[in-house]
């Protein structure tokens, strides 16, 4: 059972895995903005009053990335980290990067304490929430874009580039969808498209350029 919210990416990223490794669970949603988390029923199974929570084995396990790391241990098909020491560091260090770095400082609470306690804008929130994303992924984007055989983007080259992104998509492209049609999403499936498609991948670096000026 996962306790979950939709907009919540730490929420997010533990179904990104449970799909991954084909598990099957019970969504319990916990509607973060109307403060059920904070209700006396769920708070008595997590005091934390946070999500995501795995509840397993009449266990309740929290933090996003303690609960995907026993997932990939106790169900290690298909596994999420690299099977080298190396590579595991690297993969936990960017993960690191997201959940402990950028992630803490602009979620729901913290935003809420800007504006009602310290009396911030809207405007000086909303900057404050910029500023930590924007400097947290140039760190992490700075990190990507070495491979873990020490290749850069640039000398891999666009083609060598191209293929990577297409092999992707044959091996996780359908993840994010899956998800979506088991939470019920009405969405009409006949016109699902990757952003590399012929015909898409031009009117997707149009609006990238655009949002860039």
């Amino acid at each position: 059972r996962l306790y979950s919210f939709w907009r919540s990416s730490a929420a997010y990223r533990v179904r990104i895995a449970l799909n991954l490794k084909h598990i099957e669970y019970e969504l319990v949603p916990k509607h973060l903005a109307q403060g059920e988390h904070r209700l006396e029923e769920y708070l008595a199974a997590n005091p934390q009053g946070l999500v995501p929570a795995l509840e397993h084995r009449g266990m309740v396990f929290t933090q996003s990335l303690a609960i995907i790391e026993y997932l990939d241990e106790t169900h290690p098909a298909p596994p999420l980290l690299p099977a080298d020491a190396l590579g595991r560091a690297r993969v936990r260090a960017l993960a690191y990067d997201i959940a402990c770095e950028i992630h803490p400082l602009n979620n729901l609470r913290v935003l809420r304490y800007l504006v009602h306690d310290l009396k911030l804008s809207e405007e000086d929130k909303n900057r404050w929430y910029r500023h930590w994303v924007e400097t947290g992924l140039e760190v992490v984007e700075r990190q990507l874009a070495e491979s873990t055989q020490g290749v850069t983007r640039q000398e891999m080259g666009r083609e060598a580039f191209l293929r990577t992104v297409w092999d992707w998509k044959e091996v996780s492209g359908g993840t994010i969808t899956r998800q979506l049609r088991r939470l019920g999403a009405s969405c009409d499936w006949s016109r699902e498209r990757f952003t590399m498609d012929e015909g898409l991948s031009r009117a997707v670096l149009k609006v990238f350029v655009d949002l860039y000026k």
